[in-house]
């Protein structure tokens, strides 16, 4: 169980917060006092159309000390599983650098292949570019280590971040190449 203290400004007594695991440890809970500022935020933001039971959202971790609160989807995310992978460290060689020359070469395309002589990972991913350190790949699994991440992947949406690139773009690997393409429906659903 987590602790967390906030004052509330209308009363000189602090207001607890209490971030309880549940015995799984795949679900969380959140108890506070009714009448803190805490609530009338997520009465405001929640409304009042949730039942008693019912998710009324989602605490995700986003990295060491960054937390997302997030409300339900309406839908279901059909992408797949919403994962945050770090960008490569090394941006001058290996993949990333092979990936950056061919995004130099035509920065206004909308399709890039980049061919290996080796075989490697295949699949396809929807990849977001928008912020520096990591990225946003739906996947097909869960990457609960990073470092088991397709380095292929990896190296293409950090020579997009590089490069300037920002948006979505689709991945696709084959045993022997990499196709990346921009503006494949990768926003909000």
């Amino acid at each position: 169980m987590i602790l967390c203290q906030h004052t509330k400004r209308s009363l000189k007594t602090p207001s607890i917060l209490f971030f309880r695991r549940s015995e799984n440890g795949k679900e969380y809970g959140i108890a506070y006092d009714p009448e803190s500022r805490v609530v009338q935020v997520l009465r405001q933001t929640l409304g009042k159309r949730l039942k008693r039971g019912e998710t009324a959202f989602t605490l995700r971790a986003s990295g060491k000390n960054e937390l997302i609160l997030a409300l339900p989807q309406k839908r279901p995310d059909l992408r797949g599983i919403l994962v945050e992978i770090p960008y490569a460290a090394k941006t001058e060689s290996g993949f990333t650098a092979q990936f950056r020359r061919i995004l130099s070469e035509d920065p206004g395309g909308r399709e890039w292949t980049l061919h290996f002589e080796k075989s490697g990972y295949t699949g396809t991913m929807k990849i977001q570019i928008e912020n520096p350190g990591r990225f946003s790949a739906w996947t097909a699994r869960r990457y609960d280590d990073p470092s088991l991440f397709s380095a292929r992947i990896k190296a293409a949406a950090t020579a997009l971040f590089v490069e300037g690139f920002r948006g979505g773009f689709q991945v696709t690997a084959g045993p022997r190449e990499v196709r990346i393409v921009r503006g494949m429906g990768t926003g909000p659903s």
